[in-house]
């Protein structure tokens, strides 16, 4: 039986792969982990054909074919990551990134159904509503935030805080980039630390995308957008928290020496093959709510709803009302917008007017 390994080299591809069956219980990951991918890639691109060939709404298609590709592409990365252990932070690095990107994704979902921020704020400030702060993951600890106006200065200012988190993480892939080429020692000290800005930069994209996302529960509701919502928000707990908690053990000595994987390599490992059957579940989940049988987006679907007509419509009456907002001296009151939708555009319109003549006096 072969002694488990201490040292600090870690195996490239060939002699890692020639030696797998030297360390059953790794072998046997391998093989649930491919499994697992190949069950994810085959979901992918049955969810990526329906979006293709069902969904007409060109203001919600190219961010709904963004967000599909969450889960292959983050499977890719960690599949490729258990059979290249070597690269195991770069892979969880760019697919990290990527998850953080589909969050704000995710508001620009939100800013496109109504049209725009100006749009939204009209909309929101005639039916009354205001924005909630008492969201995940803060409303647990503290319960007596406040609420505040909807004002396309709010709006604008909690779609900035969402940005900052893949901006944020773009610039310390960059950081770890520079690092893992000058010295291992020094990257192995600054992961933890970096990890933990960066997780720090989620939870805030996650609060502000949060406080955006109750504003839209009640237009979106039929595309079953808060079930997208919840995995969006799943994935990013799994990848701030998992590898946090998994490179604090190996910090605090606690992760056993492997027959060929170091304890550096094993967080990656053990890291990448969690992600892998997380995004298998996660992806299982998406297919069996957010489908044709119960969704609205797809409105070319037989058995799509009739109400996915009504809220296309709905964005386009959005879309018309801002577009008539700036060149209302111009052209004209509303000339372009429909009969079906003039009435709510224009009394949205003079939400609007009044909102504009409200910030200047102030």
């Amino acid at each position: 039986m072969a002694e488990d390994d201490c040292t600090p080299s870690s195996l490239n591809t060939a002699v890692f792969v020639s030696r797998i069956n030297e360390d059953r219980s790794a072998l046997c990951m391998l093989v649930i982990a491919t499994a697992c991918s190949l069950g994810v890639f085959a979901q992918g691109f049955v969810q990526f054909y329906y979006v293709w060939r069902y969904l007409t709404h060109p203001w919600i298609r190219g961010n709904i074919a963004f967000l599909v590709a969450l889960f292959p592409i983050c499977t890719a990365c960690s599949i490729v990551a258990m059979y290249v252990p070597t690269a195991g932070n770069l892979l969880f690095t760019f697919s990290y990134s990527y998850a953080i990107i589909c969050l704000y994704r995710l508001v620009s979902v939100i800013k496109d159904s109504f049209g725009s921020w100006e749009a939204a704020s009209a909309s929101l400030y005639r039916s009354g509503t205001r924005i909630h702060f008492r969201v995940a993951p803060v409303c647990c600890c503290i319960p007596c935030l406040p609420t505040v106006e909807p004002s396309v200065r709010n709006l604008r200012i909690l779609d900035m805080i969402t940005l900052q988190g893949p901006i944020f993480r773009i610039l310390v892939m960059v950081v770890n980039f520079t690092l893992q080429t000058e010295t291992v020692d020094l990257m192995q000290l600054w992961f933890p630390i970096s990890t933990g800005i960066v997780t720090g930069s989620l939870l805030l994209s996650v609060f502000s995308c949060h406080a955006l996302c109750k504003l839209s529960l009640e237009k979106l509701g039929p595309f079953r957008f808060h079930v997208i919502y919840r995995i969006v928000d799943t994935t990013q707990a799994f990848y701030g928290l998992q590898s946090l908690v998994l490179y604090g053990i190996a910090a605090g000595g606690k992760m056993p020496c492997g027959v060929l994987l170091t304890p550096t390599d094993k967080v990656f490992w053990y890291n990448h093959f969690m992600l892998i059957c997380e995004c298998f579940l996660l992806q299982i989940i998406i297919t069996l709510t957010v489908n044709p049988w119960n969704s609205t987006m797809f409105d070319l679907h037989p058995d799509s709803h009739e109400t996915a007509l009504e809220i296309g419509q709905y964005a386009e009456c959005r879309r018309c009302t801002v577009a008539n907002i700036t060149v209302e001296r111009k052209v004209g009151f509303m000339d372009d917008c429909g009969s079906h939708c003039s009435s709510e555009a224009r009394s949205i319109s003079e939400a609007s007017q009044q909102i504009q003549t409200a910030d200047v006096h102030m």
